[in-house]
């Protein structure tokens, strides 16, 4: 399947991660906009996802809308000032602010899913990523304890399910059937997104009750 991209947006006034996503012949759909991500570590470079669970459909599926490797936070530029070309001659290695900014840009997305990888490695491209100047602000990372214990499972029961739907000639569709799947940025991001959905599932915060306040005197 090939997943279609909006043509434009509207967020939600009252829910941040709700957004109105406007496609080709006028069609329409309410999504929880998220995303998902793996830092580079040791021979893998870093992996970035942004899907979104469609709110219009009753089985409310998880669409996977874009992806992305990267190696650095900024585009990885030689010293002409060119973008470094990828080895398979099959594109260049943007960088993560690249893709954060082009998703907000397009789909109004600013919260992504990240944990399961060594703390160090956290804090070193966090650092990196709140010091870059065309990281998209505010941005909203939410780290999500397990993700190596649960992310398995989580796969597992998702595709049996089909509670998410990608592109199958995609980085991501190939690299969940690789022999390194255990191991490799594209898996890991994936672990991360949907231990995120259970962490923070969409709540529709509009139908909500106000409960009473009670005031301490």
């Amino acid at each position: 399947m090939i997943i279609p991209k909006p043509i434009t947006f509207k967020p939600d006034p009252v829910n941040s991660r709700t957004t109105r996503l406007f496609f080709k012949d006028k069609q329409s759909a309410d999504f929880y906009m998220v995303g998902a991500l793996a830092w580079p570590d040791g021979k893998y470079p870093g992996f970035v996802i942004l899907s979104g669970m469609n709110l219009s459909d009753p089985d409310r599926k998880i669409w996977l809308f874009e992806e992305q490797e990267f190696w650095t936070i900024d585009n990885w530029l030689l010293q002409d000032g060119n973008l470094k070309e990828k080895k398979d001659k099959k594109g260049y290695w943007y960088g993560l602010s690249y893709f954060l900014l082009n998703c907000v840009s397009t789909y109004g997305c600013r919260s992504y899913f990240y944990g399961g990888q060594h703390p160090d490695i956290h804090r070193r491209y966090m650092l990196q990523l709140y010091d870059s100047k065309i990281t998209p602000r505010p941005l909203d990372l939410i780290e999500v304890p397990y993700v190596k214990e649960v992310g398995d499972g989580l796969i597992a029961e998702y595709i049996s399910l089909t509670k998410f739907t990608g592109d199958d000639n995609s980085m991501l569709s190939r690299a969940l059937k690789a022999p390194d799947a255990d191991e490799n940025g594209p898996t890991h991001a994936l672990k991360a997104l949907f231990a995120g959905y259970e962490k923070a599932p969409w709540v529709d915060i509009a139908s909500k009750v106000l409960e009473p306040i009670m005031y301490v005197r």
